[in-house]
């Protein structure tokens, strides 16, 4: 028997995967969660928590690890408050480990309010006890990634900015859970960058999103400041789209990473963005 981990954002696409790794790996888990599910999973204990509310005294009892996911869009102050909140209340339960689930875009200077948050809350961490996961574009059956595979199921055009030549470093869902497992049996502290470690661009990434959905991509070259207008009007609308400008001004800031020392120190090795795809389509078959 392993340890007992306790996951924040245990509903959302990332911490839902996370609770499922570590239960199917015989670890205990203890799933945050803002409403109980309707169909709760067997030997997972839940305990309700809100990132709007700060966290009940006992939240943290008789857990070993912490892992925080759980995120609230375009809401900086209260994704920060509350990481502040609950690292403080783990803290105070003396748990062995505690690490955050960042993201490439973190950066003090991002374009993004996404990125700028994730740095923000990056900082009320320390390097030396805790650890900072930054993963690449997370490959899976939800997030960012199944909204750009459902723009392409339907045969919608694909916005090109820059020609495409964003450099995109990916990782499965799965092999993200592993690696923060790793972490938690090795007893790591310090920043990881977990992505496969060659990257592919912007286009050659939909050009094989598109082959595994059967289709050919159809590109729509678009200045980059026209496309952020046209959605800044479509959000003052009230339209939902499969990306905003938050994700815009990701895309436009993405940069490569070196990961190879980080997956070596980890002692992983994980799929590169085309087995990564296969094995996600060859599983919806």
């Amino acid at each position: 028997m392993y340890g007992k981990v306790i996951i924040s954002g245990a509903s959302g696409f990332i911490g839902g995967h996370l609770v499922r790794h570590f239960l199917a790996k015989g670890w205990t888990v203890i799933a945050l969660v803002r409403v109980f599910p309707s169909k709760p999973l067997k030997d997972v204990e839940y305990r309700l928590y809100d990132l709007l509310q700060a966290p009940a005294v006992d939240l943290f009892r008789e857990a070993a690890y912490f892992i925080h996911a759980a995120y609230l869009p375009n809401n900086f102050d209260c994704n920060v408050t509350g990481a502040k909140q609950l690292l403080a209340c783990s803290r105070q339960a003396s748990l062995r480990r505690n690490v955050f689930i960042s993201s490439f875009s973190s950066s003090v200077d991002s374009e993004s309010l996404y990125g700028r948050q994730k740095y923000a809350i990056e900082q009320l961490f320390c390097r030396d006890t805790d650890t900072i996961v930054r993963p690449g574009a997370v490959l899976g059956d939800g997030g960012l990634f199944s909204k750009m595979n459902a723009h392409i199921a339907a045969g919608k055009r694909i916005p090109l900015i820059q020609g495409g030549r964003q450099p995109m470093q990916t990782i499965a869902v799965d092999d993200l859970c592993l690696a923060i497992e790793h972490i938690l049996l090795k007893d790591l502290s310090g920043v990881f960058s977990v992505a496969e470690p060659e990257s592919l661009t912007y286009k050659e990434f939909f050009l094989l999103l598109a082959a595994m959905n059967s289709l050919s991509a159809r590109f729509l070259k678009v200045p980059y400041r026209l496309l952020d207008m046209l959605l800044w009007v479509s959000e003052s609308l009230g339209f939902h789209l499969p990306v905003g400008r938050e994700n815009l001004r990701g895309l436009i800031a993405l940069r490569y990473r070196e990961t190879k020392g980080d997956l070596h120190r980890l002692g992983i090795v994980i799929k590169d963005c085309k087995a990564s795809l296969e094995a996600l389509f060859s599983n919806t078959k």
